[in-house]
């Protein structure tokens, strides 16, 4: 009769902290519904037409969280190189999925002290036979390496960028991003 009441009680016990955790992880993964609305505007949509010096004001409009810098990293990243690379902490509360749909994906991730507080996904949800633009964050990029901008500078303006390779030859890069003066 002890033995089953002790066990009875430390099954209550594990119960009790089980509830717990669960509750505690679910609620730090909640994204903000101005995050979600950012992640939905940004995210390419089937035959969308995305307007030449149309303004994205991150800065202005995203006061959800208290954020002082972000971070845009492009697909082909894992949490271990994101860090490495950027120099930033990605706590495991945040659920990023390393492995992206297609080389237009990004993570915007939001920072304070350089730690990632939060952060949104932008995914191409185009099929295919769809025609889908997107706005190309890689232009952001110098070098390939992670794009950080402070909170002040989180305008940008879509633009057509015209970009030359080594051999000579060039195209246009359309919806490319820039910092807005």
């Amino acid at each position: 009769k002890f033995i089953i009441c002790n066990n009875l009680k430390k099954m209550k016990k594990i119960y009790n902290l089980l509830i717990i955790f669960l509750f505690a992880s679910c609620h730090s993964q909640k994204k903000e519904k101005c995050l979600i609305e950012l992640e939905k505007k940004l995210s390419p949509k089937p035959n969308q037409e995305i307007v030449q010096g149309e303004i994205i004001n991150i800065r202005d409009n995203l006061n959800c969280i208290e954020w002082d810098s972000l971070v845009v990293v492009m697909a082909s990243n894992n949490r271990e190189l994101i860090e490495k690379n950027s120099n930033i902490e990605i706590p495991y509360s945040l659920d990023i999925n390393t492995y992206f749909l297609n080389d237009q994906d990004a993570y915007i991730f939001f920072l304070k002290n350089n730690k990632a507080i939060n952060h949104i996904h932008i995914v191409t949800t185009c099929k295919k036979d769809q025609t889908c633009k997107t706005f190309d964050f890689f232009t952001l990029q110098k070098n390939h390496l992670n794009a950080f901008v402070a909170k002040k500078d989180a305008v940008f303006e879509v633009y057509t960028e015209i970009v030359t390779d080594n051999k000579g030859n060039s195209w246009k890069r359309e919806n490319a991003i820039r910092i807005k003066n």
